[in-house]
């Protein structure tokens, strides 16, 4: 039987999409206005609240005013990835969420995020319960975030590790307390809180419902910059 080859096909539009492994909570590669809401992994579609505008392979998100709202809820071991890049930066509101579920610093409400902050890091953040008490721990990574790049978080009861595939930087943070979980499930392009509500620019995202291993990371990693390279975009 004949082999047919099509060239530029994005497998990534198939709806019998295979996963690389299992518990991928949610998985999408932007490019289609009719695909936005897509998910490739085994949760539900996202849902757009307010406008996201598509550009040429990546969404627009406008934090509170625009963003996609996923049905993945948070566990004690996560993988977020995210290959994205700010198009507001600065302190306070100015600053984007990636992928987050932040709400706020109190109990129950910090979750897990990636964004970038008005001093050029990326940086992920994880809370913990300190006796009663919130505790946070992160990784801040030197970038300029208004560049493309692929964000990779891993988390699980004993460290946090943050990886910047684009610039080759990495960094651990030990963890002492209990993960203290957020009921919130993730958003694409913000969180819940308005202190955090700039505006950012998406080629994919991920999450997963486990602390993925490296040879995992890497093959998701390798697919997200492939997919990214179809429209130019080089993380």
């Amino acid at each position: 039987m004949p082999s047919i080859i099509i060239s530029g096909a994005n497998a990534s539009k198939s709806l019998d999409f295979d996963l690389p492994f299992d518990d991928i909570a949610y998985l999408n590669f932007f490019e289609d206005s009719d695909l936005i809401e897509r998910n490739l992994g085994t949760g539900a579609a996202a849902v757009t609240s307010g406008t996201a505008t598509v550009g040429s392979g990546y969404v627009s998100l406008t934090g509170s005013e625009g963003f996609l709202q996923t049905d993945a809820v948070e566990t004690e071991e996560m993988t977020i990835i995210s290959v994205s890049r700010a198009v507001s930066i600065g302190t306070g509101a100015a600053r984007p969420l990636y992928i987050s579920n932040y709400a706020s610093s109190t109990l129950g409400n910090g979750g897990t995020s990636i964004y970038a902050n008005g001093t050029a890091v990326v940086t992920g953040a994880t809370y913990l319960n300190n006796a009663g008490a919130t505790a946070n721990v992160s990784s801040s990574l030197a970038a300029t975030p208004q560049n493309w790049s692929m964000k990779a978080l891993r988390v699980d009861a004993e460290s946090l590790l943050m990886e910047d595939f684009t610039t080759g930087l990495s960094g651990s943070q030990a963890i002492t307390y209990a993960r203290d979980l957020n009921a919130n499930p993730y958003r694409i392009g913000w969180g819940y809180a308005t202190s955090f509500d700039g505006n950012s620019d998406h080629a994919s995202a991920c999450i997963v419902n486990r602390r993925i291993a490296d040879d995992e990371l890497n093959e998701i990693a390798a697919l997200m910059r492939r997919r990214a390279a179809l429209f130019g975009i080089t993380v």
